[in-house]
């Protein structure tokens, strides 16, 4: 696997500065902009991977796309894309002494992985604590 930035060529921007990455894995391109991977392109198809927009994420994408041998998008087109998103998840704990919540930084693939997470954190604070997972 490689991973390199992607450079401004169509956007009209000097640089993205090192707000996308194109991630390279046999054969696979994917995007990365900010700290989401929103697209690919696999077996010669374009996959949108985030169900998201922003107009700079916009921006890496379309350039991605033109260079990759595609056409620019709008924000309608976009929308209308089918999301490949894959679920991820995250812990919310629960302070049984304040009422209050809060959630973990640590995201997962799998729910069986974030319910042994919350489970163990538990555990280590004996009754102190509680915890959903949810989806993010």
């Amino acid at each position: 696997m490689m991973s390199y930035e992607l450079e401004a060529r169509y956007s009209g921007q000097n640089s993205f500065y090192h707000k996308a990455h194109v991630i390279e894995d046999n054969g696979t391109l994917a995007l990365q902009s900010y700290d989401t991977i929103v697209c690919k392109i696999e077996n010669g198809q374009f996959v949108k991977l985030w169900n998201g927009y922003s107009g700079t994420t916009m921006r890496h994408i379309n350039d991605f796309r033109r260079q990759n041998g595609y056409c620019s998008l709008t924000k309608k087109e976009w929308d209308a894309l089918p999301c490949e998103h894959k679920k991820r998840y995250k812990v919310v704990f629960t302070n049984f002494f304040t009422g209050g919540n809060f959630g973990g930084q640590t995201q997962f693939d799998d729910y069986d992985d974030a319910e042994a997470y919350g489970e163990k954190v538990c555990n280590e604070n004996e009754w102190r604590f509680g915890y959903d997972v949810v989806e993010i």
